[in-house]
């Protein structure tokens, strides 16, 4: 029996960068998972769930959102249920929140690919979206507590914590890298990673430029994700292919 299909289901933007990194990802994730991986979108533009329902018949559905807003609240459960009523199925969604550890593991492999050389004086400063972000906070700053990577410490902010961002203006000094370096967590390019990428430039911070949906770490995050939801569906007695 082949295996079940994977949707990966995306915010959707009007910019183009947003669904290229998307579809970056859906190539990496089908690369490792060995079964058909496709990107659907809440908004914007196609193809929409049901557009994915119709063409994989069944699928796990992984939600790409950080935080508990509202898309992962009303329009992940109402993209479920048109995908269900297109389609045979079975549609099963997959845990849409990423341990706050792994995220961290993507923050590095940024930092990384960006060229930034760890350094025991400076701190990683990550920038979340603002949306319902507050969990996703204080979950990363418990992650980060206990990580170092070479670096004094990790510090997760939100995009529109203006006490925060005003706090860095105070730490940065010349050379440009002395307060540290910022990484914008955000699943793909856009908007708010263009706006955390100026704020912390305008701050003479170093900044990644890239987005999670392009790194190794996020496309195995994927499949961890789908891989548990498999065996949760073993385990219950459904049947998981």
């Amino acid at each position: 029996m082949s295996p079940r299909a994977i949707v990966l289901l995306a915010h959707g933007s009007p910019d183009p960068r947003h669904r290229a990194d998307v579809e970056v990802l859906a190539e990496a994730v089908a690369s490792r998972a060995g079964a058909p991986v496709s990107a659907a979108y809440l908004d914007h533009h196609g193809p929409t769930p049901a557009d994915a329902a119709r063409r994989v018949g069944a699928a796990w559905v992984v939600p790409l959102l950080l935080s508990a807003g509202f898309h992962r609240r009303v329009d992940v459960p109402a993209a479920l249920a048109q995908m269900r009523a297109v389609a045979g199925g079975p549609f099963e969604l997959v845990a849409p929140a990423f341990p706050s550890a792994r995220l961290l593991d993507t923050a590095a492999e940024l930092i990384l690919s960006a060229g930034v050389r760890p350094d025991p004086s400076r701190r990683v400063v990550v920038v979340v979206s603002d949306s319902r972000s507050s969990d996703l906070v204080a979950q990363l700053r418990c992650a980060g507590r206990t990580r170092t990577d070479g670096w004094a410490g990790w510090e997760p902010i939100t995009l529109g914590d203006d006490t925060s961002w005003n706090t860095l203006s105070t730490e940065t000094t010349t050379p440009r890298e002395q307060g540290g370096v910022v990484v914008p967590l955000f699943v793909a390019r856009g908007t708010l990673l263009d706006r955390a990428v100026a704020r912390a430039r305008a701050l003479g911070f170093a900044v990644t430029t890239g987005s999670l949906a392009t790194t190794a770490t996020y496309a195995d995050l994927v499949l961890e994700a789908v891989a548990k939801a498999q065996s949760a569906a073993k385990a219950s007695g459904a049947t998981a292919y």
